[in-house]
């Protein structure tokens, strides 16, 4: 008792010859009756006394009741209380002290701080990370000693606190418009309420026992999270998901941080969309990912996994203090139709991402795969990427695939600045692959060499016409309105059951050659193919192919989504002996004509489509001499679309050709 006033006391003694017997006065020997007002008393040494107490009292031989009306506690305002002791002795007995107020949270949570609740604890609570209003009803039950330790008092707690905040409840945003109930007892605290941490409701559970011997408390928590909540941390943002996402939360929290969390996010309702790997979940489909981290573990990392009916991840992630990314461990990463890889990513001082990856598949066909679209930066990547690769099929367009590949990326800031692949091919032969990327004054450049010329013509044509030989593809990507230019060189390689050769050759009347290209296939030691890709035409103009036994010029164009094709040319039949004349200065020009064709050549052309083709040769450009051949030639159309395609009625007309060589069109196709 420390201080007051006492008024309008009353008292009672019934002294007896036996009143002191058991050493202490009986409750009936002993009454007062007594007003208190201006009391200030203490209950714990540790905690601010109560002040400005006023209430009445009794006093009996062998106890105290103390009924407060009104008083302050620290701020406070307190609306009732009481002080019980049933018995002074013998000693030890437990006393009770209740009371109910209201005021600052930051208050109660100073005095909690500053007791001996937090003992062991100094550091796990700092109050002024707390503001709003409280109401609470506290009561006390203590034995009636000097020095009590704490696990033999029993406290309860029944508390509200409204218009609640929280600073710093995660990095940078505070838990606000808090409305909580907390319940103290038997030393564990209990806490459940709403909020809103930042822009997010969030609804929560803290459980914390105060005699663990300063084990972690327990945090639970449940919100639907914007995608704009998310970007704040650096885990995605709207730019890959949309619509708000339920999010679940485990917490166990130390006094110097975070021991451990795990975060269930709920992906179902939202799209996610990420697109520079090719991948999108609709709304609807189901999808699941945590973040999870423990203190205890060696590596510090967070594990971060993702799952949906087509993708999966599993990688634990080192952040900075600031929230950046500093490594990387993947022990999954799996998306169909792209990727199945494991590996390392690390940054280095300067902000460069280094990876390492190995595993089964992933498909680079944004560098390789559509010549007739691809442009000055394939995948739109614009930050500093290394990234070497040891796969099993490395895949660079449908149905081009190198097994035991290895794959080296560089990225900038400005794109992609060079990719290289090697491997092995269905056959066994090796192919190798490079694209340079754009700069300010060159266009995306991109070369391709194989051992086995056939194979790659039936991934990049899908035609089944050529065998063996080698090939080496290189040129320069679209760039603006300017198309795609590239140069295909072939060597040594056998065309047979070339469907468009084939009637060539037997309007031509070459059976022998027709023979050998339906049979063993005719060898082409040299073909020499420029090309021109725009609006997805293949143009054609001076290509060349030359053989022991047949050479040919082609000119014109293959359209790939429409199948349509324009091409004419020249046919040389033995073309060893019969272009032999060409090198005669002069004459050759004469009689020979242009590079690729002979003394005695026929002019071809061929329109319609891939399945319904209207092939043409002229028997009389045999016998002119080169420099009038071209009279008789039906050139198909090379220039470069801007837009759209060229219409196919506007391509010339082939000349008249006697019935016997003429093959009409197939039925339901249309003549030019």
């Amino acid at each position: 008792m420390l201080d007051g006033r006492v008024t309008a006391a009353s008292y009672q003694l019934k002294l007896q010859r036996d009143s002191f017997e058991e050493g202490f006065l009986q409750d009936e020997d002993l009454t007062v009756r007594f007003f208190v007002e201006d009391a200030a008393v203490k209950f714990l040494n540790d905690l601010p006394p109560v002040t400005d107490a006023t209430g009445s009292g009794r006093l009996t031989g062998n106890g105290l009741q103390v009924q407060l009306s009104e008083g302050k506690y620290d701020g406070w305002v307190l609306s009732e209380g009481s002080v019980h002791f049933p018995r002074f002795n013998p000693k030890g007995e437990l006393f009770r002290v209740s009371a109910k107020g209201q005021g600052p949270l930051v208050n109660v949570m100073r005095n909690i701080a500053e007791s001996r609740l937090m003992r062991d604890n100094p550091d796990a609570l700092d109050p002024e990370r707390f503001s709003g209003d409280a109401t609470a009803s506290i009561e006390l039950l203590r034995p009636a000693l000097d020095d009590v330790p704490v696990e033999d008092m029993q406290i309860s707690v029944e508390a509200e606190v409204t218009d609640g905040t929280l600073a710093d409840a995660l990095p940078g945003l505070d838990l606000t418009n808090m409305r909580v109930d907390v319940s103290l007892e038997n030393m564990r605290l209990v806490m459940t309420g709403f909020g809103d941490l930042g822009p997010a409701p969030v609804q929560f559970t803290w459980r914390d026992e105060f005699n663990d011997g300063g084990d972690t408390a327990d945090l639970s928590a449940s919100a639907f999270v914007s995608p704009d909540f998310l970007n704040r941390f650096g885990v995605v943002g709207r730019a890959y998901v949309s619509e708000d996402i339920p999010v679940e939360l485990q917490a166990q929290v130390a006094a110097d941080g975070l021991a451990g969390i795990e975060i269930g996010f709920e992906l179902q309702q939202s799209r996610v969309d990420i697109s520079e790997i090719g991948y999108i979940k609709p709304v609807g489909e189901p999808a699941r990912a945590t973040l999870s981290y423990d203190a205890k573990s060696e590596t510090n990392a967070s594990t971060f996994r993702f799952l949906s009916e087509k993708a999966r991840f599993d990688g634990d992630v080192v952040l900075s203090k600031a929230g950046r990314l500093q490594s990387l461990e993947v022990r999954e990463a799996f998306h169909d139709g792209f990727m199945d890889v494991s590996g390392s990513v690390r940054v280095e001082p300067n902000g460069k991402l280094v990876s390492e990856m190995k595993g089964a598949f992933l498909d680079a066909s944004a560098f390789f795969g559509d010549f007739a679209s691809m442009g000055g930066n394939a995948s739109g990547i614009s930050l500093p990427v290394t990234l070497t690769a040891s796969l099993d099929t490395l895949r660079l367009r449908s149905g081009l695939d190198l097994e035991d590949a290895s794959l080296s990326f560089v990225s900038a800031e400005t794109g992609v600045r060079e990719v290289r692949a090697n491997g092995t091919i269905e056959s066994g032969g090796k192919m190798s692959a490079v694209y340079i990327g754009p700069t300010a004054e060159e266009p995306a450049r991109i070369s391709l060499d194989s051992d086995d010329a056939g194979f790659f013509m039936r991934a990049l044509l899908r035609q089944d016409f050529l065998t063996g030989g080698s090939l080496s593809l290189s040129g320069d990507l679209a760039r603006g309105s300017e198309p795609a230019r590239l140069r295909l060189k072939l060597s040594d390689v056998r065309m047979r059951d070339a469907p468009f050769l084939t009637q060539v050759l037997s309007l031509a009347s070459l059976r022998g050659l027709t023979d050998t290209l339906s049979g063993e296939g005719v060898l082409f030691t040299d073909i020499d193919v420029p090309v021109a890709i725009q609006s997805g035409r293949f143009v054609i103009e001076g290509a060349r192919a030359n053989g022991p036994a047949l050479g040919l010029t082609l000119n014109g164009w293959f359209e790939q989504e429409t199948d349509e094709i324009r091409l004419s040319g020249v046919l040389v039949p033995s073309f060893g002996m019969n272009s032999m004349l060409g090198g005669v200065p002069v004459i050759g020009d004469l009689f020979v004509g242009r590079e690729g064709e002979g003394i005695f050549s026929l002019t071809y052309s061929v329109r319609g489509t891939t399945d319904r083709a209207q092939v043409a040769v002229n028997p009389l450009s045999a016998v002119t001499p080169g420099i009038l051949r071209r009279i008789f030639e039906n050139p198909a159309d090379t220039s470069i679309p801007e837009g759209i395609p060229v219409d196919p009625d506007k391509t010339p007309p082939a000349p008249p050709m006697p019935d016997a060589e003429f093959i009409a069109p197939a039925p339901g196709s249309e003549t030019n």
